[in-house]
């Protein structure tokens, strides 16, 4: 059985998390129309035509305004070292810009031995010549392959996992899957925030698993988590009139995670206020990142 890694990357919101759910069939990246929703690497292994390659997501490349921001893009760079092939995810209904390039040679300057050029949103083909989008990319990188698809719709998805499975080396897999109980039930709890709270504070807050307790004769997992955020200002939003936010948060999550692990969940969750925390690597590195 071959094995390889392939990194799926590129700048913010081009679809990204949505091909890496699409590959996966499963939901395992946060999906929203937030940039910076991704926050670290996420590693997927799954088997394509008698191959196994491990699919690493990325945070997308973006110009940091803070710790937090440089911590997210150097996640972007670790992937690349396990990488035999890139992934380039670009979005047909946007124009190709400096961000694309500041990718790019990222890429290149990784030295990866083989990129494809995936071509997101072909359903909104007729807004941008994805032929003129193709040529410009070319003169900084060198493709094995174009290929157009709707991530979102689930179309040429196999067409693309073919591609890769034809072009994979077989070089062993380096990474694990992304599939602790610490990264699950955090993401699950900080896709509510992401949905159900405005401006700032999806990009100010975090999520830290603090405790976790499974009661076999009950059937029932026991879940303590902390929900940071940078300001005492932030903390009365996250918890709502009467408490309705934190609840409202806390119910659909608990009925997603019961879902996913099949028993009864108990969800604590605790606001915390942790001052300018992407500012401080002290702090990013306390809350789980690094």
């Amino acid at each position: 059985m071959r094995e390889g890694t392939v990194v799926i990357t590129g700048k913010s919101n081009v679809g990204k998390s949505t091909l890496m759910n699409a590959i996966a069939k499963r939901e395992i990246s946060i999906v929203s129309h937030k940039s910076q929703t991704t926050r670290s690497q996420i590693n997927c292994i799954v088997k394509i035509n008698g191959s196994q390659i491990a699919f690493i997501d990325t945070p997308g490349f973006h110009i940091p305004h803070n710790d937090f921001g440089i911590y997210m893009n150097s996640k972007i760079k670790n992937a690349y070292k396990y990488a035999d092939i890139a992934l380039f995810v670009y979005d047909l209904s946007k124009k190709f810009d400096s961000l694309d390039l500041q990718v790019l040679k990222l890429i290149s300057s990784f030295n990866i031995k083989k990129t494809i050029l995936v071509l997101n949103k072909m359903d909104l083909i007729n807004k941008v010549n994805h032929n003129i989008v193709e040529k410009e990319i070319e003169k900084y990188i060198k493709l094995v392959k174009t290929i157009q698809i709707s991530a979102l719709k689930n179309k040429n998805i196999d067409l693309l996992l073919n591609s890769i499975s034809d072009s994979i080396a077989n070089n062993p897999i380096c990474v694990n899957e992304t599939n602790s109980d610490a990264f699950i039930i955090s993401e699950i709890v900080r896709k509510q925030i992401i949905f159900n709270l405005r401006q700032e504070l999806p990009y100010s807050s975090c999520v830290v698993l603090r405790g976790i307790k499974y009661s076999e004769n009950k059937k029932k997992l026991e879940t303590y988590l902390d929900i940071i955020v940078e300001r005492e200002s932030q903390k009365p939003i996250v918890i709502g009139k009467n408490g309705v936010m934190i609840k409202k948060i806390g119910t659909i999550a608990r009925k997603e995670l019961e879902k996913y692990y099949n028993c009864k969940v108990m969800l604590k969750l605790f606001v915390i206020v942790s001052k300018n925390w992407r500012s401080n690597k002290k702090l990013i590195k306390e809350h789980g990142y690094y």
